[in-house]
């Protein structure tokens, strides 16, 4: 893999979301529903690989642990079947996750400030321990607000892409129902009927399927976002 390549993998999704800061000072390694974990700790935007200058190696090892952290958190805020077990190994100090993700920060500590920040859920209230020493955290640390801000925000921007995909897909299913009733129309037309056990209504029923399974409103997709949303009201 070449370093451009490598870099693209942690590449932030929009400008809008990238570090401007003059300098990067200090790193947060945190997962906030985006394409990076590697943000500024004064902004709390992304810094983007190739500014910090990490070496391909180094930078395929963040993507790679991110993937696996992301897809558990991913899996906790989807609240399905898997949730209670992804939040255990989010939880877990000692669990592969968390100790890949210190050893990173410690890995970036070397060149930057860099802190880790464990996952916690809101609904089991505020942590008033350390997870890795259990000592008493310091209660004069006001970032708790700025990081459920930042996941709402980020939350937000989810469901903006879900609704712009969402809208194509239910137009594209609209134009495939508008051709399968002329086709519907075509073959009525021509011999009047269509068998039911005929290779053309075996495979109107086939196509009413598969766009069935396109369809944001019949597939589960709409309900999921309206799931996500609800996550930010």
């Amino acid at each position: 893999m070449s370093l451009q390549d490598a870099y693209q993998r942690l590449r932030p999704s929009t400008d809008i979301e990238r570090c401007e800061c003059a300098s990067a000072e200090s790193l947060l390694l945190i997962d906030l529903l985006s394409d990076n974990p590697i943000h500024c700790d004064y902004c709390r935007k992304e810094i983007d690989p190739e500014r910090l200058q990490l070496t391909a190696e180094e930078t395929h090892y963040i993507a790679h642990w991110f993937g696996a952290a992301s897809a558990l958190y991913r899996l906790w805020l989807d609240s399905g079947e898997y949730e209670q077990y992804a939040k255990q190994r989010l939880l877990d100090p000692q669990g592969q996750i968390n100790i890949a993700g210190r050893e990173i920060a410690r890995k970036l500590s070397e060149k930057w400030p860099t802190r880790f920040w464990f996952f916690h859920d809101t609904d089991d209230g505020e942590p008033t321990q350390c997870p890795i020493c259990q000592n008493p955290l310091d209660e004069d640390v006001k970032w708790r607000k700025w990081e459920e801000a930042e996941r709402r925000r980020q939350v937000g921007i989810q469901c903006r892409k879900s609704l712009e995909a969402q809208s194509d897909a239910w137009g594209k299913t609209q134009n495939i129902r508008s051709f399968l009733r002329s086709c519907e129309d075509l073959l009525l037309n021509r011999s009047g009927s269509i068998a039911v056990d005929s290779a053309e209504a075996k495979w109107l029923a086939w196509a009413h399927r598969n766009v069935d399974r396109l369809d944001p409103l019949k597939n589960g997709d709409f309900e999921k976002m309206i799931s996500m949303f609800a996550g930010i009201i």
